[in-house]
């Protein structure tokens, strides 16, 4: 429970980040204001089942084609929504464009 309440107070803490550099840099946005913010966390994942093989950022951009490939996803590898610099344009597309998913999952 202390990680679920940490979480919430960083998230709101970084929204105000955003919110404040928004209003200074933004043109048109010098009297923003915040009018709501979600009453609480939106868990984007957590617990993950560890196969035999753990997919790597090297493995997106070099679009590897695995014969046992069970779905595709058309999101960004690493594209988490972090206020840091070392997270801003982080997204790893593969390098052949697929970015599409198979309705078979293949």
């Amino acid at each position: 429970m202390r990680d679920l309440t940490y979480a919430e107070i960083e998230a709101r803490r970084q929204n105000i980040i955003a919110w404040k550099f928004i209003k200074k840099y933004l043109p048109g946005f010098e009297n923003a204001y915040i009018t709501s913010m979600c009453t609480e966390l939106r868990v984007r994942e957590s617990r993950r089942i560890m196969g035999d093989y753990v997919l790597t950022t090297d493995d997106v951009i070099a679009a590897t084609k695995f014969k046992d490939v069970i779905g595709k996803s058309s999101f960004q590898a690493a594209g988490h929504h972090v206020a840091t610099m070392s997270t801003i344009n982080r997204g790893v597309f593969p390098k052949d464009g697929d970015r599409t998913i198979s309705p078979t999952g293949a």
